[in-house]
């Protein structure tokens, strides 16, 4: 006879419908728990709860923070789970001065926003006014003129068309360092010249030049500026000017000095 021990399937049984009641007590409570986490979550997503509280804005120099959000369209009664990034980056690139847009949503109903705006190269006056233009040639308008252009050149006597547009691509390519230096930009055509400008410089230099070499031209300035001295008043000539010789120069004092003289 085996003598190995027989287990009792009688004992056993109420142990086993234990642990079976224990297994379906623990699943209904997942079942439960993931039930009212789902209903938590849906009357959060359409409460005011889950709506945009803050929205920061960086990177703005000319357009303002309230200008950036309601080109974006978003509000303290924005849902955050509705917001799409894209969408909103997109919203705010149609403000002509905006070059790029970044849209970042922080959990729980935080959404930060970095722009990039386009360069003001140049200005034009009107009515008192000073109205940007930017590097992509946008000119704004009228009434988002500005109170001064200490960051960009003046533009005096130009219209619309193909000389300004020439000029401001030549604007464009200029070092702000020299661009900076530079106060009022004059075009004054000639009868056998249609690209003659005259430059005022802050330092007091007048520079006369064609529009269309402009940009690579202007890059000898400092350096003639520098080798003319600290008293020199008088106009630079760029208009023959090759990068071999110097260009021509016109001194003020001197002429004054001679006509003192007679």
């Amino acid at each position: 006879m085996d003598k190995r021990k027989v287990v009792n399937l009688e004992d056993r049984l109420p142990k086993l419908k234990e642990q079976r009641k224990s297994r379906a007590n623990r699943r209904l409570i997942i079942y439960m728990s993931v039930f009212f986490i789902l209903i938590l979550f849906i009357l959060y997503t359409q409460s005011s709860l889950s709506n945009v509280a803050k929205i920061n804005v960086e990177g703005n120099e000319y357009t303002s923070k309230k200008e950036i959000i309601k080109a974006s369209d978003l509000s303290t009664h924005t849902s955050f789970f509705s917001v799409d990034s894209d969408d909103v980056s997109k919203k705010i690139k149609e403000n002509t001065q905006i070059k790029s847009a970044s849209v970042e949503k922080a959990f729980p109903n935080k959404i930060n926003i970095h722009v990039k705006e386009y360069d003001r190269v140049a200005y034009v006056a009107d009515d008192g006014k000073f109205i940007p233009i930017l590097e992509n040639g946008e000119i704004l308008k009228s009434n988002q003129g500005e109170d001064t252009h200490g960051d960009a050149p003046l533009l005096v006597g130009w219209t619309n068309g193909e000389r300004l547009e020439e000029m401001i691509k030549e604007l464009i390519k200029i070092p702000d360092s020299i661009a900076h230096s530079i106060s009022e930009i004059e075009y004054t055509p000639t009868d056998v010249n249609k690209m003659f400008i005259t430059l005022y410089m802050n330092d007091g230099f007048e520079v006369t030049a064609n529009i269309e070499d402009l940009s690579k031209k202007i890059l000898a300035y400092p350096q003639i500026v520098s080798e003319l001295g600290p008293k020199a008043a008088g106009v630079i000539d760029f208009e023959v000017y090759d990068g071999l010789y110097d260009p021509y120069f016109k001194d003020d004092k001197k002429e004054d000095e001679a006509e003192e003289a007679q």
